[in-house]
């Protein structure tokens, strides 16, 4: 509305007038930084949005005062940025959530967005579930707001990517259920789901100092010890050890499945149809690849 728009025309002339200053300082570089910093913060209306929405879930604890002093900080002269930032400390380490109760009101209410984005292949859905109410350019521009995610590739009939934002809500399985019944339902070409395997090196070291697994046994201690270090080992080392880590992987999938932990779990609960079928090696890409070595769970889904 108006009051927002004159707010960041305020934030706008406060800036200028800030550089007008730091130009007659001994300061000069050093003040130029911190003001360069704050055309990196949320405006005013942003923020006010993102309070509306926060306050309408009646989840919030101590959040509304925390980003209220975010707001603070932007309207703010530089001189007093580390005073703001001091005073609301306490406030963003308190629980986002009051109780279980709120969790579960959260979940029930909770919507699903559709994000579309381009990748190599094709275009990508990204399905985002947001607090009941929140608009859908809030749900796009601000991530923050997100409770959990799920990738979806039309064109080759594929789930992945299952994430839990904020993960005191609880586990993909206990999560993400709406997001996948979503994508089922748009999109009556999926047939497979891909799912992460992170931990499963932990995993496979406890397994090794149980010396218990018959599997284990079957190679040599050394190698696979490197390889689920992931931090030293060749292509040679990982070749060798190949089909014992699929095996390690089929049993560290199931194992998720029992404990409902993980992306397994989720496809598993989720899709009354999914079947683990196979183990991709070295596919995982992403940042936790090498908890796993890069190996993920594929289950097929009969529609």
């Amino acid at each position: 509305g108006g009051g927002s728009a004159r707010t960041d025309e305020s934030l706008a002339v406060r800036r200028r007038w800030w550089r007008w200053v730091a130009g007659y300082t001994p300061l000069h570089s050093k003040w130029l930084g911190l003001v360069d910093f704050l055309q990196f913060l949320p405006s005013a209306s942003i923020i006010s949005s993102m309070i509306t929405i926060l306050r309408k879930t009646h989840t919030v604890r101590g959040v509304g005062s925390a980003v209220l002093g975010h707001q603070a900080l932007c309207l703010q002269p530089t001189n007093l940025l580390v005073t703001s930032a001091a005073t609301n400390m306490s406030s963003t380490k308190r629980s986002f959530f009051a109780s279980s109760t709120d969790h579960t009101r959260l979940l029930a209410d909770a919507e699903v967005h559709k994000l579309s984005h381009e990748k190599e292949g094709g275009k990508h859905i990204q399905l985002v579930l947001a607090p009941q109410g929140t608009d859908s350019t809030m749900v796009e521009k601000v991530p923050q707001l997100h409770l959990a995610r799920l990738h979806v590739d039309p064109a080759a009939g594929v789930l992945y990517g299952a994430k839990v934002v904020n993960r005191t809500l609880g586990t993909p399985a206990h999560v993400c259920p709406k997001l996948v019944q979503a994508a089922l339902k748009e999109h009556a070409g999926i047939s497979m789901a891909r799912s992460t395997l992170h931990g499963m090196s932990d995993w496979v070291l406890d397994q090794m100092k149980k010396s218990n697994n018959q599997t284990i046994k079957e190679i040599d201690a050394e190698i696979l010890h490197r390889v689920a270090l992931g931090n030293d080992y060749s292509a040679d080392d990982y070749k060798t050890c190949q089909a014992i880590w699929e095996e390690l992987a089929l049993q560290f999938t199931k194992h998720q499945i029992e404990s409902g932990q993980g992306e397994a779990a989720l496809y598993a609960s989720a899709i009354s149809s999914a079947k683990l079928a196979n183990i991709e090696h070295e596919v995982d890409t992403s940042e936790f690849q090498n908890t796993c070595a890069g190996a993920m769970a594929i289950f097929a889904v009969s529609r």
